[in-house]
């Protein structure tokens, strides 16, 4: 039997890893992306770059328009994108409290 993985492949190292996971598990990879009209082009570009480095059997680009929910910076070209300082915090599920 042959076991098949739809891979959502965003760019981003967590679906990379994803995806790798999956094909070492012995899954035929099958990727989906989803172009909601992100400013960074690179998003698309780096889920290519990792869809054909997972030797997926297909790659899906998904077109959707979110505009329909409201505006972000993410997707509207007149909201300016301000550079701010941030500091990355690691998640270490051991150690917290609920």
């Amino acid at each position: 039997m042959i076991k098949k993985a739809v891979c959502l492949i965003s760019g981003g190292i967590d679906s990379c890893v994803s995806a790798f996971i999956a094909k070492k598990e012995g899954y035929t990879i099958y990727a989906l992306t989803i172009n909601y009209g992100q400013r960074h082009k690179r998003e698309i570009e780096s889920a290519k770059k990792i869809t054909k480095s997972v030797n997926a059997k297909k790659h899906v680009i998904l077109n959707i328009n979110l505009s329909k929910f409201g505006g972000s910076s993410l997707i509207d070209n007149s909201k300016n994108l301000e550079k701010k300082k941030f500091h990355l915090h690691m998640y270490l599920p051991e150690t917290q409290s609920f």
